[in-house]
Formats: structure tokens, sequence, C-alpha cells
């Protein structure tokens, strides 16, 4: 229930930044997984895994479970996942929802989520819509990130759908990194993707900093601004080590 509630709010909170978002323009800048690898690699981090997010409007009417649940098998089937994942379904007010989670090979971790919206009173758009979600992880290679978002939007052409898509790289440092420390890695990375600061925010032990960069064609427009990069760094004090996440064009806040 938990899950299907974030993926709510996902949806209903980046509803606006994508449909009104830029179209973007064919032959500007390098592919988005060239500039997260380079940018990555300038970081010095440890690598632990990239993280492709995908959704897309399916239709504009409701869904029953039974139908959810075999659009998201599908998906599921598509990126090697199957039977053997773990399925779950909730309902409440404004949605009915099916989540599959489980692995998909190896190195690979799934959740898929098909959901009916109807009426949510913090969504910008109105009316009835079946949306599906997808996070697909994978831990072994970094340089796998192109192919894996491919299989993603392909996944969701079986639908007829064309997916929205945010990649990330995850990875690590020893132990706890100063504010100074903090701030010297997203320059590396800002300097690595050739990108300008537009807003940054620390709080505790994270940091997390969004900017944009012509090295990237797909922007999205924040507050009149245009953004396609987002770093974010969070000290771990159960493990001792420092996550680094770098995201285009927003990461989805898990880190």
């Amino acid at each position: 229930m938990k899950k299907l509630l974030l993926a709510v709010i996902f949806i209903s909170s980046f509803l606006g930044l994508y449909f009104n978002a830029p179209q973007p323009t064919a032959g500007v800048g390098r592919a988005v997984e060239e500039v997260l690898c380079q940018s990555f690699e300038a970081s010095g981090a440890e690598f632990r895994q990239i993280k492709i997010q995908g959704w897309a409007l399916i239709n504009s009417s409701s869904v029953n479970p039974a139908e959810l649940k075999t659009m998201a098998y599908q998906v599921a089937k598509a990126l090697g996942g199957g039977n053997h994942l773990h399925s779950s379904v909730a309902q409440a007010n404004h949605f009915t929802g099916v989540t599959l989670e489980g692995e998909a090979g190896a190195g690979t971790h799934v959740e898929i989520t098909a959901q009916t919206l109807a009426g949510v009173p913090e969504a910008v758009r109105a009316g009835t819509e079946t949306f599906l979600l997808v996070n697909l992880a994978h831990s072994s290679d970094m340089y796998a990130l192109p192919w894996w978002r491919e299989q993603v939007k392909a996944a969701f052409r079986q639908l007829g759908a064309e997916p929205h898509v945010s990649v990330a790289i995850t990875g690590s440092y020893p132990g706890y990194l100063s504010k100074q420390e903090t701030a010297a890695e997203v320059e590396k990375v800002f300097k690595a993707a050739q990108a300008k600061w537009i807003e940054g925010m620390s709080e505790g032990n994270l940091i997390s900093v969004s900017g944009y960069t012509n090295s990237i064609e797909n922007y999205l427009v924040v507050g009149g601004r245009k953004i396609n990069l987002n770093v974010a760094l969070r000290y771990h004090d159960a493990v001792d080590r420092t996550y680094i996440d770098i995201g285009s064009p927003l990461l989805d806040g898990s880190y």
C-alpha cells in the first residue's frame, strides 16, 4: 500500500513538469548516458547501481485490477521478470493499483506499478486516467545504462505508450564527507557535465543540487528555469558511507 501511495504522489507531483516540458531539439547535445557516466567517473565514487525510471499515460479510462495486473506482467516479462515477482493490490477512494516487484535477472531489480487515478485532489489533471510506472535498478555494469534505458522504453511501447524516462547512477565513498568535501564532489560532477548551478538545498546529512547543461538535450522547466541535471549526496551512518546520486532530468527522491 505504501509503495502505491508513493507512486501516486510521484505521478501527481511530476505530471505538471512533464506535460509542460518543451520538446527536445533534435541533434542537440550528447546522449544523456554518456554525460552521466563521464560525470560519475569524475566523482571518483565507487559504483553501486544504475537506475531507470519510466512512466506513461496508458489511457484515459478506468482499468480493473485484473487488467492492471495483466498490463504489469506484460511489461515485467519484457524486462526479464515473470510470474515469480511479488504482486500486491491496493484500492482507495481515488485509485486502484497493482505493483509487481522482484529480481529480473542477475543484478537487476524491477518494481512495476499499474494504476488508475480518478479525481486525485492534488493532481494537476482532472478526470480518470491509467498510468504505468517502472523502476529498474541494475548493479552489475554502469555502462549498461543505455541498453537498459532502451529496454524500459521498449517495454512501454508494447502497450502503445511512449514513456517519460529519467536515469541515474548511484555510487558511494567510505566514511563521512564534510560539507566542504561534499561541495567539492558536486563541483567535479558539474564541471564534467559542463553544467551550471540552478538551485540547491542542504539539510542534515543531505545536499541536493539541480542544474542545467547544454550537453543533454532534454530538460524540464521548473519555476521558469531549465533543469536536466540533479546531484545528491547523503551520509548513511548505518554503513558509514556517503552516497552520491547523479541523475537526469531529476532524481526520484529515493536517495
